[in-house]
């Protein structure tokens, strides 16, 4: 982990980033926190929770009526104007605003700094590119592990339905979508008892990728059973 205490004291002035949106209190006490370690140490501090707390003063109004570009002006302005350092806090790599930040820094050349070093990692290498390719692969993957499954409950390839397990619902009065719901019941049962039992990898023999999997499955399969009510109504 990065401490900010790395940082030589001498002409800086640390930019504090991080996220807000969707966190209580807009994630305030972290970075009022942050930012007295900072000022203990006699760095000069740029707090963005403070910066937006005067700025909603100045206008008469509480902070959560400041809109987020209101805010974000405010915050870019005082990183070009003065910032010589740039210290990320926990979960910025989540935040919109906070990457914002993060890319105008590495632009102005900026020094960055991060409380949790392995965030850097994530950022670079877990970002949107990376993850509609994993997504592609994935829906690839278990289109084909569908089909394959699909074939075995059915009664084969060479049965025409492929909802044929989950209609002979119909013949104990139950709507077979209501059936395929109920089988998505057991997998979020499993998932319960994955959370229940301390986040284990593995939960009565299932992997929790497998739960995730089958869920997919089966919404596909959803889906498909509702357009073919859609067609038959």
């Amino acid at each position: 982990m990065a401490t900010p205490y790395k940082i030589d004291v001498s002409d800086q002035t640390v930019y504090i980033a991080g996220p807000m949106t969707g966190i209580e209190d807009c994630n305030f006490p972290a970075f009022d926190a942050t930012s007295f370690k900072f000022k203990e140490k006699g760095f000069d501090v740029i707090n963005p929770a403070a910066l937006s707390r005067t700025h909603a003063a100045e206008l008469g109004i509480e902070v959560g009526e400041m809109c987020v570009r209101e805010c974000a002006m405010i915050d870019l302005v005082s990183i070009i104007a003065t910032a010589s350092h740039m210290y990320m806090m926990k979960g910025w790599e989540y935040s919109k605003g906070a990457k914002t930040e993060h890319a105008l820094a590495e632009w102005l050349g900026i020094t960055i700094s991060y409380e949790v070093e392995e965030s850097v990692k994530a950022h670079a290498t877990h970002n949107k590119e990376w993850w509609f390719a994993f997504q592609a692969e994935q829906f690839k993957r278990i289109s084909k592990l569908t089909k394959k499954k699909n074939d075995d409950y059915t009664g084969g390839s060479f049965t025409s339905n492929p909802f044929a397990n989950f209609d002979e619902a119909d013949d104990f009065g139950v709507d077979p979508l209501i059936g395929l719901s109920l089988r998505m019941g057991d997998k979020m049962q499993r998932l319960k008892a994955f959370c229940n039992g301390g986040l284990s990898l593995e939960t009565n023999g299932d992997t929790v990728a497998d739960i995730f999997n089958d869920l997919i499955g089966y919404s596909s399969i959803a889906l498909g059973m509702l357009e073919r009510k859609k067609e038959v109504d």
